[in-house]
């Protein structure tokens, strides 16, 4: 990186473009001027939440709040970070505290919601979403609920739109259809997976030096996570092509993928298709009359 005098305007600037590597160029840069910068360390806890290390982010805004304790983006960001290593009751307690500090944060009402919808509290759940899409209706919106036919049927019109190759491996594969990921799944391994999680190939990943051809090794179940989904999409139109998405994600981790077989495999041109939503268009929406949680 030229050298020259770096800002936070330009950290600001490269977060808001989503170059999160410029943005921790600049922030390392600001912090070797002044290491008691607590607006660069901010910067760079967000942008390790972006690259989902959420170890680093957590190290990051305690050291923030170290130098900014009555802050609290600072505790927000903490919260959001022990959330999603499956850290709940300290989560809880840093995003209480981002809302006693600045009751704007509309993130950390999303992720209380989050926590209250683990612990089976429907209406605390609920009325978090609400005052979180009513504080940033444009990033934060109430979860969209789906039912166990809809899910259905949008994996069945997903499989439905993949090469032969692929419909045939996917037929021969259980499904499960779960509401959310337990914490005993989500923290078998380490460091564990979101709590967010909306896509689990059960199993070993293929080892490509043991398994040649990657559809030769195959899951002994996928598990989909409704609740988790209904968090991504604005409607039951949207989830086809959210399916597919983590679908794909999945299905590249799980089969430890390299660029070519992606490609091989047509994982790339499937990305690449259009949405899948009109289809979902005329589904019948048999949605619970009290709300999504149900």
């Amino acid at each position: 990186m030229p050298d020259q005098p770096w800002t936070i305007a330009d950290a600001e600037d490269a977060y808001a473009e989503a170059d999160l590597e410029r943005t921790l160029e600049i922030c390392e840069l600001l912090l070797e001027r002044n290491p008691d910068d607590a607006d660069a360390l901010y910067l760079m806890g967000e942008a390790m939440l972006e690259l989902e290390e959420y170890e680093a982010a957590e190290e990051i805004f305690r050291d923030a709040l170290g130098l900014e304790p009555e802050a609290g983006g600072l505790y927000n960001g903490l919260g959001v970070a022990l959330f999603e290593q499956c850290r709940f009751d300290g989560a809880r307690k840093a995003l209480e505290t981002a809302l006693e500090l600045d009751p704007r944060i509309a993130e950390a009402r999303m992720y209380l919601g989050f926590f209250h919808e683990r612990r089976g509290e429907a209406e605390q759940a609920e009325e978090q979403y609400r005052q979180a899409e009513g504080l940033d209706p444009e990033h934060f919106q109430m979860p969209a609920p789906l039912t166990i036919e809809q899910v259905q049927q949008s994996v069945e019109l997903v499989i439905d739109r993949m090469p032969e190759q692929l419909r045939s491996y996917f037929s021969g594969i259980p499904w499960g259809i779960e509401d959310l990921p337990s914490t005993a799944t989500l923290t078998r391994q380490q460091p564990p997976m979101s709590p967010l999680l909306t896509c689990l190939f059960e199993g070993e990943v293929r080892d490509p030096t043991r398994v040649v051809s990657p559809l030769d090794h195959a899951p002994a179940e996928i598990v989909l996570y409704c609740r988790n989904f209904e968090k991504t999409i604005r409607g039951p139109e949207d989830l086809p092509a959210a399916l597919l998405n983590a679908m794909l994600v999945e299905m590249e981790h799980f089969l430890a993928l390299d660029e070519a077989e992606v490609e091989a495999l047509g994982l790339a041109e499937l990305a690449r298709q259009p949405a899948l939503s009109p289809e979902m268009a005329t589904l019948e929406q048999s949605v619970p009359p009290n709300g999504y949680l149900h």
